[in-house]
């Protein structure tokens, strides 16, 4: 049974809304030595639209980088090498992680589908534990199904009374814009306030969201900002918010870290992935799922009474479920804390 206190891991994961930080801190909690590393080599919009279209371009550069990485943390044996995502990781930095710890269980998860990301089915099979939130993936590659998580701090101490009837935060993608403002329009046309933070990590992809929203036939003026929204402050607006609309990528099926962060705060969630009704936490009462392409919906959601969430579930969705899933640990109490197997 693998016990996390004294465990040395090496963490290599996104960097982005500081989620990797965050996997790190609760590992730390939880007693762990952990070294985290970027799963990126290129930080810049052009090295990563260069990792996402033409990754072979920078293999050399990456593995290079990593191998330097590895050369200053030689000194840990690591237990354990968990890689979420690995969008710059090559199977030459594996082969050699395995080499430097050849004691160490690699694990993999995968917040993103094999179809937003098919390059990266490069590394399928080079783990020991492989684990993806997209279903389809889960039994077309032979991988465990974890979906993804809610971090704790999402769990307001105080009960702040809502500002805002629904509010939304997150990166522009698709035709996520235009779906938000249907909505938020649907809404303050019945008296109801909005918040909505729309983030590019460029300029140019940003300007382009806003036009193809425009040529959708959004009416609505949305600003789309350059700067990532503050834990802190993203935090703010959920707490103060009575519902949460989620749009998820077209392609995608797994849940996003949004709807699951809504449902650990104890708010209401609205959301055109219809998938969601298919997972044991679904309860109308607490989340509404829209159509997209007319997103259309009972005023009265907001208006009555939520169930809460049973508190196995709530276990299960946060962060220390899903390390505890994802570590293969069956003893963790709903503390968070690992506990010792009875002899």
């Amino acid at each position: 049974m693998l016990d996390l206190h004294g465990k040395k891991i090496l963490l290599i994961a996104p960097n982005n809304f500081s989620y990797g930080h965050l996997i790190r801190n609760k590992l730390v909690q939880l007693g762990a030595h952990v070294v985290l590393w970027n799963d990126r080599s290129q930080n810049s919009s052009f090295g990563k639209a260069v990792l996402r279209v033409f990754p072979e371009a920078l293999r050399s550069d990456s593995t290079k980088m990593f191998a330097q990485k590895s050369e200053i943390d030689s000194v840990v044996d690591f237990d354990v090498v968990l890689c979420v995502i690995g969008e710059a990781i090559f199977p030459e930095t594996l082969e050699a992680l395995r080499i430097a710890n050849p004691n160490a269980k690699l694990i993999w998860y995968m917040w993103d589908s094999f179809e937003n990301k098919p390059h990266l089915r490069r590394n399928h099979g080079l783990f020991d534990s492989s684990f993806t939130f997209d279903p389809e993936d889960a039994m077309r590659y032979g991988m465990s199904f974890r979906p993804l998580f809610f971090v704790e701090d999402v769990i307001s101490e105080v009960d702040l009374l809502p500002a805002y009837e629904l509010s939304f935060v997150g990166t522009v993608h698709a035709d996520r814009i235009s779906v938000v403002s249907r909505v938020f329009n649907e809404v303050e046309r019945l008296g109801g306030e909005t918040f909505s933070y729309f983030f590019s990590p460029s300029r140019p992809i940003g300007v382009w969201h806003q036009m193809k929203a425009n040529a959708l036939g959004s009416t609505r003026k949305c600003t789309v900002r350059y700067d990532a929204l503050s834990r802190e402050l993203f935090l703010d607006s959920l707490w103060r918010s009575t519902a949460v609309i989620d749009v998820q990528h077209p392609s995608q099926r797994g849940l996003t870290m949004r709807s699951l962060e809504v449902t650990g705060a104890g708010r209401k969630l609205v959301t055109t992935n219809s998938a969601i009704t298919e997972y044991d936490l679904y309860d109308p009462s607490r989340i509404a799922v829209i159509d997209r392409a007319k997103p259309i919906f009972d005023k009265s959601f907001f208006d009555t009474p939520a169930s809460p969430l049973n508190p196995a579930l709530r276990h299960k969705y946060s962060l220390t479920g899903w390390i505890a899933d994802v570590f293969e640990i069956s003893n963790f109490d709903k503390a968070g804390s690992a506990c010792s197997s009875p002899d």
